[in-house]
């Protein structure tokens, strides 16, 4: 059985960002990571990067967002990272693997077609911008992830939204963003996002 690649960049660089730990949505970090860490990457064993705070995993982590309201899920147990499990999320995400060629666009594409159904619907009607970054050492888990925040928002017009395409992620439901606080259980990192969505 093959081991799944994830991509990773070494910890040291961490030392370019400015406002790290923590979250981000200074343009000066966003364009450091765009040009200076994802050209400086590679391709780890998972099991290994998992164990390793010398490395960092890049994790796209997309929102949702419809008319106020944002798209709030919960991690089962089928899920691959058990120590989210049962956690409540407004992300949608996962590693970037080999067949990603590298790229965020294609990763955030395949993770959206694993973990939802996504409507048919015109281009016109929704659309996907960078948000912020995301490192948070105050846990394993945030120690050798760090996060790469997007935003795709629905048009109000979008009467169809996503559904769940896999058992890893269930009850999905659109909370107004100003409830989503008062959610159980909720990720550290969904928990960051809100403070600048």
């Amino acid at each position: 059985m093959s081991k799944e690649k994830v991509l990773v960049f070494d910890a040291e660089r961490m030392s370019g960002f400015k406002k790290l730990p923590g979250i981000s949505v200074r343009s000066a970090d966003i364009l450091y990571f765009q040009n200076e860490i994802l050209s400086n990457t590679k391709y780890l064993d998972r099991e290994e990067a998992e164990n390793s705070p010398e490395y960092k995993q890049v994790i796209p982590y997309i929102v949702m967002e419809h008319d106020g309201k944002v798209l709030v899920y919960t991690r089962t147990k089928k899920g691959g990272e058990g120590r989210l499990h049962d956690k409540h999320s407004i992300g949608i995400g996962g590693h970037i693997n080999p067949e990603d060629r590298y790229t965020v666009m294609a990763a955030i594409a395949r993770e959206i077609a694993e973990e939802v159904k996504f409507p048919k619907i015109d281009k016109k009607q929704w659309s996907l911008k960078s948000l912020a970054l995301i490192y948070d050492d105050s846990n394993d888990v945030g120690k050798v992830h760090f996060g790469y925040v997007w935003l795709l928002s629905f048009d109000k017009s979008v009467k169809e939204l996503p559904v769940p395409a896999e058992d890893a992620v269930a009850e999905f439901k659109w909370v107004p963003k100003d409830k989503i606080k008062y959610q159980k259980n909720l990720e550290n990192w969904s928990k960051m996002v809100l403070e600048v969505l």
